[in-house]
């Protein structure tokens, strides 16, 4: 399941006081929504001057760009004209 699911899920809110020493308190569901954008629109960032193969995007495999292109796509709901 993905993160953002599970965090949009919880209602709880974790405790100072049952948390065990150590234990880190999970993100906040809007840390990990600006995670989630800042990482897609690198990743089409990669995928686009990639494939276009511009001076300093050329150390990614054509099958590596393949996939994040898939990957991207699979996230992107589409748009019936």
């Amino acid at each position: 399941m993905r993160l953002k699911e599970v965090l949009s899920k919880t209602t709880k809110v974790p405790s100072a006081s049952s948390d065990l020493p150590g234990d880190l308190a999970p993100p906040s569901l809007v840390s990990v929504q600006k995670l989630d954008e800042i990482s897609t629109s690198k990743l089409a960032e990669i995928v686009r001057k990639g494939s276009a193969h511009e001076a300093g995007w050329d150390g990614y495999d054509d099958a590596e760009l393949i996939a994040a292109r898939e990957l991207l796509n699979r996230d992107t709901p589409s748009v019936a004209r």
